[in-house]
């Protein structure tokens, strides 16, 4: 066990880290707080950007890293979207047939996010860019999904989600995001350097506790602040998984072709 700890890495425990997080953020959902559940699982995000930047810069002492960060994102990004999606959405009132549409959904993104995680471990860490929507990505899509459509929680008097409950919109886009986690389609790899990762986190923070301050004193600000996190979370996954592929396809070299010129000597 003292061998095995002396070859754990920078990077390894901010993939613990990230794992830990995660299961916190499952806590969450248990307890009916999503909006902290979303915040975790979008901390738990950072962290997995973050151990990768660590690896690449500090060579780990073994090469068991990408195991680790499979089964912390099996936590992060495939559980807890899961059941936070289940959560947010389920309703017995609503009949057998649409507890079955919430229920296949949830069984989808989880499902769908293992296989991923298998092919990525196998050889799609290997490739410049990703083959199907990244299960990040697909965390942070079920995070915006679940607080615009999902259950409403009343905090300081004001209803959340932004929007309302809408299942049968939310509902199909989280069917449509399991299956696109499969495709072939490529998707950039956001490599960001540590100052942009920590200058997210940094500003992320402040403007969660300036949002915390608000709602503590029982400002509305805070409310108006959300709305408009949110709706940022939205434009920016939706410009990544939309803009993303065709930046891709405009970029992408193509091969060198040679042109045989027809000389006059040849027979027609």
């Amino acid at each position: 066990m003292l061998k095995w700890i002396k070859l754990i890495s920078p990077a390894d425990i901010l993939t613990l880290l990230n794992g830990i997080i995660g299961f916190i953020a499952i806590t969450y959902i248990i307890d009916g707080n999503f909006l902290f559940a979303s915040f975790l699982i979008f901390v738990s995000i950072l962290m997995d950007r973050l151990d990768g930047f660590i690896a690449r810069r500090y060579l780990s002492k073994h090469t068991k890293g990408r195991y680790l960060d499979s089964i912390s994102d099996t936590v992060s990004f495939c559980f807890a979207p899961a059941l936070l999606i289940y959560n947010s959405f389920f309703n017995p009132q609503l009949g057998p047939l649409y507890s079955l549409l919430v229920t296949v959904s949830s069984v989808l993104i989880f499902t769908f996010g293992l296989m991923r995680l298998v092919r990525f471990s196998r050889k799609g860490y290997l490739l410049k860019n990703f083959s199907g929507v990244p299960t990040p990505a697909t965390a942070f899509f079920s995070i915006v999904i679940s607080l615009l459509f999902g259950k409403a929680q009343v905090l300081n008097g004001y209803n959340l989600p932004v929007i309302s409950f809408q299942p049968l919109i939310a509902l199909p886009l989280i069917i449509f995001i399991s299956f696109m986690m499969l495709v072939n389609i490529e998707f950039p790899k956001m490599r960001l350097r540590m100052r942009y990762i920590f200058s997210i986190a940094f500003v992320s923070s402040i403007y969660c506790g300036i949002m915390y301050y608000l709602y503590s004193i029982g400002n509305s600000s805070w409310y108006l602040m959300l709305t408009g996190l949110v709706y940022l979370m939205l434009g920016i996954i939706l410009a990544y998984l939309i803009i993303g592929p065709v930046y891709l396809k405009l970029t992408k070299k193509k091969p060198y072709e040679y042109k045989v010129k027809k000389s006059r000597f040849l027979r027609r």
